[in-house]
């Protein structure tokens, strides 16, 4: 089967409020997937970032779950 996270999931996530071992805690060993309007979401909110910084710790993060 599998899981779709949404965006605000994976926001969480890159915030410290879920850590990566919640998530896998819930799917298991299913396959996890993004939509491309995640990605989208994601990759938006990573180009209105206020610092360089954070814009580029986001789109790296965008860069991982893609893989």
């Amino acid at each position: 089967m599998g899981f779709l996270i949404d965006t605000c999931i994976w926001i969480d996530v890159e915030r410290g409020f879920l850590a990566p071992a919640d998530i896998a805690g819930i799917t298991r060993d299913e396959p996890v997937y993004l939509s491309p309007v995640t990605i989208a979401e994601l990759k938006f909110g990573a180009e209105v970032a206020a610092s360089a910084g954070l814009r580029q710790k986001t789109l790296a993060a965008i860069h991982r779950l893609k893989k």
